[in-house]
């Protein structure tokens, strides 16, 4: 790591920013990737002839529709430290009107993303150089499910086309020994996402210590991410696979990190699920002092969130498995002209591009 997080949020902190404009907002979407239009919403701060942007990633649809009201009557006008603009955010009802404070995190990232592009385009400047080092270039995987029934076909056909393709896989309880071996014997894949978090939400990942077993023993190497522990999950995963779980959707800041059981193999970082960009600097920073490897998760962004999130992993982990390929991976099929790993950052002033 070639800056420290609290030195990088020190440097953020102290950076001015004016805002002179009402909040704005754009809706963007995606048809066709998955089962459900993904919609989010853009957010733009402007001030002294710039603007900046970021992206609301909640997933409900009527989330997005409250949003562009809701901000327009939030009032961030005036002469500010990005710091002290933080500050007032916490004094602010950022999240609309509704029972969505589970995802508070989305609306506040939004925010200082647009807050944080904002203030490096007035400063021209880019984070990297803000932060007196350089953007490297970005390892990342590909993530996708393999259907139901589960089928590696499209993981072939990936290979066939970018040999050196690495993949983030979702695992499912309808995966068999054989698919296992299967996806073992490709060499491609670096990590599994067991999702036991997200029980009883929007997948159905209750734990199956057969399917843990499954993978711990046919997927040797690979990392296992947010299994649900049980008495009966690890006596199926065992001692040596305990040491290659990684987490995501249990951390929202440094209280969760010190609250596991045992040393994680890694955190996959979510910018958006951290609580602010202060806490996710700060989670860094645990990893950091820990040893404790990091990559990137992405939150199906369409737009600047993307970016952002891969600028933040150039600088921080960049030879992660960053789940973060560039969003026209979320349509691309084998053959398709995509940018591919290592991805360059492109230097421009602001927060993501």
């Amino acid at each position: 790591m070639s800056v420290a997080p609290l030195e990088a949020w020190k440097r953020i902190s102290e950076l001015p920013v004016v805002i002179d404009q009402p909040i704005a907002t754009r809706q963007l979407s995606l048809e066709g990737a998955t089962s459900f239009t993904r919609l989010t919403t853009e957010v733009m701060l402007s001030g002294s002839g710039y603007t900046g942007t970021g992206e609301n990633v909640a997933y409900q649809s009527d989330v997005h529709q409250a949003v562009p009201a809701h901000l327009s009557q939030i009032d961030l006008c005036g002469t500010w430290t990005f710091g002290a603009l933080t500050e007032r955010l916490d004094e602010l009802e950022i999240v609309p009107p509704g029972d969505w404070w589970d995802y508070a995190s989305f609306h506040r990232c939004a925010l200082e993303g647009a807050a944080l592009d904002l203030a490096l385009q007035q400063s021209q400047l880019n984070l990297a150089q803000l932060c007196d080092t350089s953007f490297s270039p970005l390892r990342f995987c590909v993530s996708m499910g393999l259907g139901s029934p589960p089928d590696a076909r499209r993981i072939h056909d990936w290979i066939s086309a970018w040999p050196q393709i690495e993949f983030k896989i979702d695992a499912s309880r309808e995966w068999n020994d054989s698919l296992v071996a299967e996806l073992a014997a490709t060499n491609r894949i670096c990590v599994v996402d067991i999702k036991g978090h997200y029980t009883g939400d929007w997948i159905d990942n209750t734990p199956d210590p057969e399917l843990y077993r499954r993978i711990a023993q046919g997927m040797p190497g690979v990392l296992i991410e947010d299994a649900f522990l049980t008495d009966e999950t690890r006596a199926a995963l065992g001692e040596s696979a305990m040491e290659r779980l990684t987490w995501d959707a249990p951390i929202h800041n440094v209280r969760d990190l010190d609250a596991l059981a045992s040393r994680p193999a890694a955190i996959n970082i979510k910018p958006s699920r951290i609580d602010s960009l202060r806490e996710l600097l700060q989670v860094l920073d645990w990893c950091a002092v820990r040893s404790v490897p990091c990559y990137a998760g992405g939150q199906f962004e369409l737009g600047r969130g993307r970016t952002q999130a891969q600028q933040l992993a150039s600088i921080f982990y960049p030879d992660g498995a960053n789940d973060i390929a560039p969003a026209a991976w979320h349509t691309a099929r084998p053959g398709d002209d995509v940018p591919l790993s290592p991805l360059a950052m492109p230097g421009v002033p602001g927060f993501g591009w």
